[in-house]
């Protein structure tokens, strides 16, 4: 089965243009509907919202697969959306969502079309797939794409169809069993040898649904390790049973494992670009650590949990250790008493910066109320109306908070009328008309040569811009090549919190500098 066998050409969109992730999984799902897969529309939709509930399927890089399988689907398929301006999908890395698939599956015992699906997330990490499915002028250029593509990566067929279950961790031993004498010959070639294999890693990886997300993981997984010249294997854990499966012998022989010397490890790994992330007491850290105690506590005996937060993209990495038995005193004092009254429906709430990760920040009566009540409380009640430099630091300590809030109300108001309700004293108009753009630039062409126009007079030749060039010939070669003949323009002053590893700027010493 093609990837393409799944995509029926009328649930393509390439010029689509949703303005929230609501009316962005209404379309996609709408989209699917018109392919005539689904026997309950709503029932899918509901379907589709709930997985989204769990976690974002906005994996970053402007990608987002969103999925479901229920029932109400009649067979498997998948739907397109090229979002040219993109939206803001609350993905993981926070940059808008422009190349979308939707993917229905149906609740049957038969999983052929999960390897489909499965393949394409794996292409999805290529960056220079994607960007052509962006830049495709026609649905029939769209699918052709993904099958010059499907055929072109047959590895990924057979990874993917590696056996699962006990059959296949038998099948793996007997293979491991036949390679280790060929690897302790190599390994007695010397420490060139050693170099040149570098460590091996294990790892699992597994999605609610067992559908995208567990393959697009281990695709971006083996695509580092291959950077680094590392072995690495990775079993996916999904809705057709677990593929690709560790053996015994190969978590024996593995370099990197996570738990060792009575100690695990727990690392959080936060691809966005917000502000730094402490792991000392962090309640998320800590309630990760839970669960790795419940999942490994009995099967090893753990003295410590050493948490780690890591944010490569603003250079963070976060680090704490706390005792296992005070992690476990701590989830019985703390942890079940406040799950209990959250599984009664009681409990107090409170509003934080946690809150942009809520999906129902927008009508959130304590966000509310913490946002209001701190405008009131710090509203001018003195003759000079000067503020203080420490509620000038009051003030911008809440500006992301209020920032979010207005933002997340503006997004449910906008919901809401765009879907027939209303909101007293408000409407929805169209905005700005977007930029003018050519229909079909072929025919325009067309037209002006035939009015006597030459082509000098309506076209024109740029070279390409760095970030364009590092795509068309790789970072590497463009930093090797070009680096000297790369300006960048300072960035603009901004305001972060004094934990912020970057250096204060001083404008009077830069000054300074110019009468030197």
């Amino acid at each position: 089965m093609k990837i393409t066998d799944l995509l029926d050409p009328r649930s393509i969109s390439l010029d689509a243009a949703p303005t929230s992730k609501s009316e962005t999984l209404d379309k996609a799902v709408e989209l699917m509907a018109a392919s005539g897969k689904l026997s309950d529309v709503e029932a899918f939709r509901k379907q589709v919202y709930a997985r989204e509930e769990e976690s974002t399927t906005g994996i970053g890089e402007g990608i987002a697969i969103p999925h479901g399988k229920c029932d109400a689907v009649k067979k498997p398929g998948l739907a397109a959306m090229v979002i040219k301006n993109g939206v803001d999908f609350d993905s993981l890395d926070g940059e808008p969502v422009t190349l979308l698939f939707l993917i229905a599956a149906p609740n049957t015992k038969d999983n052929v079309h999960l390897d489909v699906l499965s393949k394409l997330s794996v292409l999805m990490m290529d960056e220079n797939f994607s960007d052509s499915l962006r830049n495709a002028s026609s649905v029939e250029e769209f699918l052709s794409i993904i099958d010059k593509a499907d055929a072109e990566q047959a590895g990924i067929d057979e990874r993917l169809t590696a056996g699962s279950g006990e059959e296949a961790a038998d099948r793996n031993g007997e293979n491991a069993a036949q390679s280790g004498g060929q690897e302790i010959q190599a390994q007695k070639a010397g420490a060139e040898t050693e170099k040149t294999v570098g460590p091996k890693i294990l790892a699992v990886t597994s999605c609610p649904t067992g559908i995208a997300h567990t393959y697009m993981a281990a695709e971006g997984l083996e695509k580092a390790a291959r950077a680094k010249g590392w072995k690495i294997k990775v079993e996916t854990r999904g809705s057709a049973g677990a593929k690709n499966v560790l053996t015994a012998q190969e978590i024996e022989t593995a370099d990197c494992i996570i738990v060792q010397d009575r100690t695990i490890t727990v690392i959080d790994y936060k691809y966005g670009q917000g502000v730094a992330v402490d792991a000392k007491e962090n309640t998320q850290m800590m309630l990760y650590a839970l669960g790795a105690l419940n999942l490994l506590g009995d099967l090893f005996d753990i003295e410590t949990v050493e948490m780690h937060i890591y944010q490569p993209r603003i250079n963070n990495v976060s680090t704490w250790s706390a005792a296992a038995a005070d992690l476990l005193y701590w989830a019985d004092k703390t942890v079940k008493r406040i799950a209990a009254e959250a599984a009664k429906g009681k409990g107090k709430y409170k509003a934080g910066a946690w809150c942009r990760f809520c999906p129902h920040a927008g009508r959130c009566r304590q966000l509310t109320k913490t946002c209001t009540e701190y405008v009131e409380t710090h509203s001018l009640r003195v003759a000079v109306p000067v503020l203080a430099p420490h509620e000038v630091a009051g003030v911008l300590e809440m500006e992301p908070l209020i920032s979010l809030w207005l933002k997340r109300v503006k997004a449910q108001a906008m919901d809401t009328l765009l879907g027939g309700g209303e909101v007293p004293g408000f409407k929805v108009v169209e905005g700005k008309l977007g930029n003018r753009k050519w229909i079909d630039e072929l025919k325009v062409a067309e037209a002006l040569k035939a009015a006597g126009y030459g082509a000098d007079e309506y076209t024109e030749t740029k070279l390409l811009s760095p970030a364009a060039m590092d795509k068309s010939l790789g970072k590497k070669k463009v930093a090797e090549l070009l680096e000297t003949l790369i300006d960048r323009a300072p960035g603009a002053p901004t305001i972060v919190p004094a934990s912020d590893k970057r250096p204060p700027l001083d404008r009077a010493a830069e000054a300074m500098k110019d009468f030197e």
